[in-house]
């Protein structure tokens, strides 16, 4: 305590320890003093930025809080919940990076990749199957909301002939602005390699206008 004092004495207070002139009015200290002030200024107004690029990439949806709403969805329609399958999980995956990577937002890749192939390369063997997609929602609950005012996506949520479920959350440039993308998957496995063509529809939503773009569904 005693050193610190000293110490405190010796940088502000004239003195026989610092030839009676402060030690912090030295032309050394007052540089030093300058450049950290400087410095921490600088560092203040990059934090704006660095913000920016930040919430850019950021969102709030968990997948798995995708899946507990839309089985309290089915719930309040009477229906049985679907059952989380890590297989789907993965197909949703990949069916996300592979929009990002060939920067397309539609359920059919420029290529002419439909849906089912990402239930088939995870592994996923269905009878039947189904996909929603969403993108730029801030929430989960606004993702289910506009899914539920549309009928197409609406069918695949209160279906009764999917069992399970997968959903991802993926992130990245889309048409060169910041995304999130939401892609939910049903399905209803089989043990044969018979397979029913993937339920899906492509419509716009607008609930809440983005900043940059409006939400959109698919």
């Amino acid at each position: 305590m005693f050193k610190a004092f000293d110490l405190a004495v010796h940088y502000f207070y004239p003195g026989s320890s610092n030839d009676h002139k402060a030690k912090a009015l030295h032309a050394d200290s007052i540089f030093a003093i300058a450049s950290l002030l400087l410095a921490f200024q600088l560092l203040l107004r990059s934090f704006p930025a660095i913000g920016i690029r930040i919430l850019g990439y950021a969102s709030n949806i968990p997948p798995e809080k995708i899946i507990e709403l839309t089985n309290k969805k089915r719930a309040d329609a009477g229906l049985p919940a679907l059952t989380y399958n890590p297989t789907l999980a993965i197909a949703a995956k990949a069916k996300g990076e592979n929009m990002l990577a060939n920067d397309y937002w539609a359920h059919t890749a420029p290529d002419g990749t439909e849906p089912w192939a990402f239930f088939a390369t995870a592994g996923y063997k269905y009878k039947y199957a189904g996909e929603n997609l969403a993108r730029d929602f801030s929430n989960p609950e606004s993702a289910i909301e506009a899914w539920m005012a549309s009928n197409s996506h609406k069918e695949n949520i209160l279906s009764t002939r999917y069992k399970e479920i997968g959903v991802a959350v993926v992130e990245g440039d889309l048409a060169g602005s910041d995304t999130t993308i939401i892609v939910q998957l049903f399905g209803a496995p089989s043990g044969t390699s018979d397979q029913v063509p993937v339920a899906k529809a492509f419509t716009q939503s607008t609930p809440t206008p983005a900043p940059t773009r409006p939400p959109a569904l698919a």
